[in-house]
């Protein structure tokens, strides 16, 4: 109630004392808020903020790094190169579909399990596709 008062007392004296009229703005004691981001999503405040997120060449890099890491047998290269091209098309889309990254996820789980997913995440760093590999193990 204090604050209240205080606060009243200055919008009295600093706003409206001598005038006709008392704008919106002034007459708004509290600004309370809050932002919250969930499911790999990214807060923004200010003006004329712009992001994009461009993945290129993320099926050699992930190829490169299948193979220095040897967690999967060759004849399963053509496999993970095949989802890595679909990872790359869906993840560089403005709203990548979050199921369609959860079915990828999935699908390299059962190609190389946790090994594969971990490195696929060294190259795919987006918070969406964390959020597709999170939910693939959970529901394992």
């Amino acid at each position: 109630m204090r604050e209240l008062s205080y606060r009243l007392n200055d919008l009295i004296e600093d706003e409206v004392t001598g005038k006709e009229e008392v704008s919106t703005a002034a007459l708004q004691i509290f600004n309370f808020g809050s932002i919250t981001a969930s499911q790999g999503s990214n807060v923004a405040i200010g003006k004329d903020i712009q992001q994009s997120v461009s993945y290129e060449n993320i099926v050699n890099k992930i190829m490169d790094k299948v193979r220095t890491e040897r967690i999967v047998s060759e004849d399963k290269l053509p496999e993970i190169e095949e989802v890595a091209n679909e990872i790359e098309e869906e993840i560089n889309k403005t709203e990548p579909s979050p199921s369609k990254l959860k079915q990828l996820a999935g699908k390299l789980y059962n190609i190389g399990e946790t090994a594969l997913l971990k490195v696929v995440s060294t190259v795919v760093t987006d918070p969406r596709w964390g959020q597709a590999v999170a939910e693939t193990l959970m529901n394992m």
